[in-house]
This record gives structure tokens, C-alpha cells and sequence, in this order.
């Protein structure tokens, strides 16, 4: 199937550039849109195997027109950090409505759009309002087109691993711990999560691209492994692995020093049952993922 022509959004950013690296390294034929500005040290090793088209620089449709596009992976996101309100609903609302449009026009056998976990109708975080507020709309506007293309919602869960942003949760812990920090304040640690290696995160992708004949539009799928874990859990199973005893560990970790946030996500929905149907399973368990993690990050 690496026939299939895949059309790729947010290609530069930490899961992008994972499942770029992945989609190259199956042989798939990648075309990416980014902007001419954009950092590309995390597929600088793929950039000459792909093909890229600056949205800054030329029309979108560009690329529909030169490529006969088989499935677009939109992935390209804002979370509203120092945007006005007309930036964010350009990036996440009107960018999106052309990609859906053209892949309507274009004939694009599926539309696999990007959501996240924390993105329910039941809980709001007041510092990611705006961004929820945004995709909320944007999957409304997807529902509209459900008729005229297949589409797949993929749900992120807690993605985790190496090349991530040094401001993500993940990577920030790795960090403090690898420098030896001994006072690092924590909450109590005791949200639910589900953790998910983002090289898990990539072959789900393809599994929803591959079997996409067998799931209706519009599908949701939640990209996670099916299990959950406290932060504590998470937090702690690392630091033992980065420490090697457990009294480091527990004169490291001080959970419990910072008061929890009252809008908190405490729990998550993570039925993961629509992947599995498809043949998707993770390869990596909490334990594996993060020795992953460690020995590919530079401390």
C-alpha cells in the first residue's frame, strides 16, 4: 500500500514530524504544506524525499493540482499562545475549511483531522478555551461535509516522546531530572492520563489510512493505548528509570507541594475500541516507550 499519496499538515511539529518520518521511512509518497519560516530540524533527515510547498508563498490547491492526492493527515494546529482571535481562527478554522473543500474537489478518499483528548464538550480548561472553542467549530464544519468525503477524527491522548517541545510536561520532566533537581513541585499527581509513545501514535495513523474502507463517515477514533495512569505514576516510573532508586526518586518528585488546578481533567474517555477493530495495536507499553524516550533525547 505504499502506492498511497499522503498529503501532510503540521509536518514540522513533534507528532507531525514523527509520522512524516515514519510515512518516508514505509516508502509512502509525503507531500507536506508549511510555511517558508518554518523549523525543519526534526525531518531535516527526510526533506529531500518529500515534497513541500510553502502556504506563505503560493495557493494551496498547488499542491492538489500537481499530486493526485489519495489522503490528507492535517495535523497543523494553534493552541492560541500570543495569537489575536483572527490568527487562531485562521489556523485552525479557515485553514482547515480549504483543506476539506480542495480534498472535496480533489477527490481525496479520506480526511483524517487532528483533535485531542481534552477537547469534550464536558470539560473546559479556561487556558485552552480559546484553542477547544476553535477545533469545537472546525469538527462542526467537518460534519457538514460528511457526504462528500470519509472522515476520520483522531483523537490524541497523551502523547509523549523524544523531540517534543522542552515547555511539554513529558520532556520538561526528563529535563529537570536529568540535571539532577531535587525540588521539583508537583501536584498530586492523581489525573488520570492515558499515555501514548508517539511512535504508536504513527502507526495508528497509517491503520486508519489503510483500512479506511471500513469504518462510515464521520469516525471518531481515540488514538490511545486503552490504558490509564496516574501523573504520579508517570512522573515516578520515569524518575526511577533516570535516578535508579527510589529515594531519589521520592526526595525529587515532591507531589503534593502545588495545589492542583480546580478545572483540572481528572479522568478521560479512552475507548479505543474503533482503532482495535481496525487491526491497530500499540507496541510500546508506559515502561518501553519511556526507555525510548530516554536513550533518544539529549541531556
Amino acid at each position: 500500500m505504499a502506492n498511497q499519496t499522503i498529503l501532510l499538515t503540521g509536518a514540522t511539529g513533534f507528532v507531525g514530524s514523527h509520522l512524516l518520518n515514519y510515512l518516508v521511512e514505509k516508502k509512502y509518497k509525503v507531500i507536506i504544506l508549511k510555511r517558508s519560516t518554518s523549523n525543519v530540524s526534526r525531518i531535516i533527515k527526510n526533506i529531500d524525499y518529500i515534497n513541500a510547498y510553502d502556504i506563505d508563498k503560493q495557493k494551496i490547491e498547488v499542491a492538489f493540482k500537481n499530486h493526485k492526492i489519495n489522503v490528507v493527515m492535517h495535523l497543523a494546529s494553534s493552541y492560541g499562545k500570543n495569537q489575536n482571535y483572527e490568527d487562531l481562527i485562521q489556523s485552525n478554522i479557515i485553514f482547515g475549511l480549504k483543506l476539506i473543500n480542495l480534498s472535496i474537489k480533489h477527490k481525496v478518499e479520506v480526511f483524517m483531522n487532528t483533535d485531542s483528548f481534552f477537547n469534550n464538550t464536558d470539560t473546559i480548561q479556561p487556558h485552552l478555551a480559546d484553542y477547544t472553542t476553535t477545533k469545537k467549530h472546525f469538527l462542526e464544519w467537518l460534519n457538514l461535509r460528511k457526504e462528500s468525503i470519509k472522515i476520520a477524527n483522531m483523537k490524541l491522548h497523551h502523547v509523549y516522546g523524544e523531540y517534543d517541545s522542552h515547555d511539554k510536561f513529558a520532556m520538561w520532566l526528563l529535563r529537570e531530572l536529568s540535571v539532577g533537581n531535587k525540588a521539583i513541585e508537583l501536584t498530586s499527581g492523581t489525573q488520570l492520563r492515558d499515555f501514548i509513545y508517539v511512535k504508536d501514535v504513527a502507526t495508528a495513523f497509517e491503520a486508519v489510512m489503510l483500512k479506511k474502507q471500513n469504518f462510515d463517515s464521520m469516525q471518531e477514533f481515540n488514538i490511545s493505548t486503552g490504558y490509564k495512569y496516574t501523573v504520579k505514576e508517570f512522573c515516578s516510573l520515569m524518575g526511577y528509570k533516570i535516578l535508579k532508586n527510589e529515594r531519589s526518586v521520592r526526595n525529587s518528585l515532591l507531589f503534593g507541594v502545588k495545589p492542583n488546578d480546580p478545572d483540572e481533567i481528572m479522568d478521560v474517555y479512552n475507548d479505543n475500541s474503533a482503532l482495535l477493530n481496525l487491526g491497530w495495536r500499540p507496541k510500546f507499553n508506559l515502561e518501553s516507550g519511556l526507555d525510548n524516550m530516554i536513550a533518544n533525547t539529549e541531556r
